[in-house]
């Protein structure tokens, strides 16, 4: 199954869940020591971070919408305006255990419901602008389901050969995601931070593209990205992309765009790593900060 990568605990510490370096994901039962599931990422590469959150309510908004109709128009007024709209857009398929964020693939992460494993319910994509806006809008990252024999003591067999001496393979795996934390609530404020090889710090919102946003990264000059869920069937809602502009050459610039490095006075210092950004945390007191490290 290859080597362990990264390991999260579940909320409840009941169980924990396991990557390896051929793509693997397991899950453990430790408190009895136990395998109970075992899946592979269909990307086949490496499993770079696993974070995981509580399960939100089994909601039906069936009788949410059915008890919205008894509000006075006042109230109904209300309700439209701020959280219900929010709740039937971004509220995620329930899960009996908990939500699993796993980063693996080139430069993405997405979200699944565990045990279920699958398709995922959301993924999280950057690409290159340069690459095209179709090329990379490939099918959503899946968890396949590898049978686990009966005895606990048995041979699980190789069922998708190695990567780990695969050059080919090891150049299609970057830029990667190494780092990500996320959030997943039912008042319209579930998000996902991601970070990696490419340098950047990226925040995804749960419930609209056009309220994620880089947080660090950029060099001095470079555009945005921009953030868009493509308007593909089976695809929309549930991919979002993040195209990445590269930083224009001098030679694609306006002579007279350019900036006099003479006499301009002082420069603000440049946001950004210089190298991988390995691990994010966030931290509540005295303030709310995101910390970030990297090599």
């Amino acid at each position: 199954l290859g080597q362990i990568t990264s390991m999260t605990m579940s909320p409840d510490r009941n169980w924990i869940c396991a990557g390896t370096s051929e793509g693997y994901v397991s899950l453990w039962d430790i408190r009895y020591n136990v395998a109970c599931k075992l899946w592979r990422h269909s990307s086949n590469g490496p499993i770079h971070r696993l974070a995981c959150c509580k399960s939100i309510p089994n909601v039906n908004i069936n009788n949410i919408a059915s008890a919205s109709n008894q509000l006075s128009s006042l109230q109904q007024q209300q309700l439209q305006g701020s959280m219900p709209q929010q709740v039937y857009r971004e509220i995620m398929p329930y899960t009996e255990g908990a939500y699993l964020f796993v980063a693996a693939g080139q430069n993405e992460a997405a979200v699944w419901g565990i045990p279920e494993g699958g398709e995922c319910y959301k993924c999280f994509r950057s690409v290159p602008m340069s690459s095209g806006r179709t090329r990379f809008l490939a099918e959503l990252p899946k968890l396949i389901d590898i049978p686990l024999p009966k005895h606990p003591l048995s041979v699980i067999p190789n069922t998708g050969g190695s990567n780990r001496l695969s050059g080919k393979y090891m150049n299609t795996c970057e830029p990667s995601i190494r780092s990500l934390l996320g959030r997943i609530t039912q008042n319209g404020s579930s998000y996902l931070v991601t970070a990696g090889t490419d340098r950047q710090i990226k925040f995804w919102d749960f419930s609209s593209p056009y309220r994620c946003f880089t947080i660090s990264g950029l060099e001095l000059g470079q555009p945005k990205s921009a953030y868009e869920s493509p308007n593909i069937e089976n695809l929309h809602g549930k991919l979002y992309v993040s195209y990445d502009t590269a930083l224009p050459s001098s030679s694609t610039l306006v002579q007279g765009h350019m900036p006099y490095w003479e006499n301009r006075g002082p420069v603000n210092p440049i946001n950004k790593y210089k190298d991988a950004i390995l691990d994010l945390k966030i931290i509540d007191m005295p303030v709310r900060m995101l910390l970030s490290a990297g090599r």
